[in-house]
């Protein structure tokens, strides 16, 4: 804790946030304190995000962080957000736990919206936008509104009977994102409700051939009068071409096996196992999951990753063995 108050001090463009659990200012005969006092008036446009937590310590630590509070207040500029939590019921070896997730969830607030529908009915889809606006500029890079939480609007207008401001909504999302299969799906559905059903059986046909795994699409269509059975591949993939994809692969905190079993490919991730359904060679989709999977391969045909997509996002997962 000391030593993230050290480096806002003495090195304050190195990070742009910083979370200080019960730090010990009283070293040094609060020394750090000052140093805080002189480094925010030297630096008036100093932007970022500290918060800090003291558990039941008490006695000296306790009052350099409320005495540190006191120079914040005082000398903070407003594009420096800062927070103290003091966490009385924890002690200094479980103070830890609490900081670092509700820190993390305190310096991050706003990257996530829990409650879109209310945040849009207070001020529409400029309002979200605005959210990620100050987000972007408080975390120092573009964070542009995510695609799937416009779609969750537009489910939510959808169930309010909205279809008009839905229409609109998922329009925007297709806008920002072309290949998102749940924008055209969401497109069909409004349609649907607005009774103009040419409109919503080709949105329906657009979200399926984005993801032929879309079940909810083919059971629009169904009800539409649709035979989806001619909208879907029926692709046939050789056991010694399904062989190439048979291993390991590894993603940042995720492991995800790749196996066959009568004569399918099957993947398994977190415990949870889904068969794939081929649209291409390389190309396969979840049905369970409305997730895609497309194996990658060097000038040799050599299988060297897999790329996992789904939400409008992407991962890519290398073959480890």
């Amino acid at each position: 804790g000391l030593f993230a108050i050290h480096t806002l001090v003495k090195q304050p463009g190195v990070f742009n946030s910083y979370l200080a659990i019960s730090p010990g200012l009283w070293w040094n005969e609060q020394a750090i304190i000052e140093e805080v006092k002189t480094s925010l008036k030297n630096n008036p446009d100093l932007m970022g995000d500290l918060y800090m937590t003291m558990g039941n310590e008490g006695g000296k630590m306790l009052g350099a962080a409320l005495k540190l509070s006191g120079v914040l207040e005082e000398e903070a500029p407003k594009s420096f957000r800062w927070h103290f939590e003091l966490m009385e019921q924890e002690t200094h070896g479980s103070v830890p736990n609490r900081s670092t997730y509700d820190g993390l969830e305190k310096i991050f607030e706003g990257y996530y919206i829990h409650e879109p529908i209310l945040n849009y009915d207070q001020g529409g889809l400029a309002a979200i936008d605005k959210n990620y606006e100050r987000v972007s500029k408080r975390m120092g890079y573009t964070i542009s509104t995510p695609v799937p939480l416009v779609n969750q609007i537009g489910d939510a207008l959808l169930e309010q009977e909205r279809a008009q401001e839905a229409l609109t909504v998922f329009e925007r999302a297709v806008k920002d994102n072309p290949s998102n299969a749940d924008a055209y799906k969401g497109l069909g559905d409004a349609y649907k409700k607005l009774e103009k059903i040419e409109q919503a059986k080709k949105n329906y046909i657009k979200s399926l051939e984005l993801n032929p795994g879309n079940e909810n699409a083919k059971k629009m269509l169904t009800e539409l009068g649709v035979d989806v059975s001619a909208l879907t591949p029926d692709v046939t993939i050789s056991h010694e071409i399904l062989k190439k994809y048979v291993g390991e692969y590894q993603a940042p905190n995720l492991t995800v096996e790749i196996f066959i079993e009568a004569e399918k490919l099957y993947v398994k991730a977190q415990g949870q196992k889904f068969e794939l359904h081929p649209i291409s060679e390389t190309k396969y989709y979840l049905t369970v999951t409305n997730a895609q999977i497309s194996f990658n391969q060097n000038a040799a045909g050599v299988v060297e990753s897999l790329t996992i997509y789904r939400g409008g996002g992407t991962l890519e997962a290398k073959k480890i063995k």
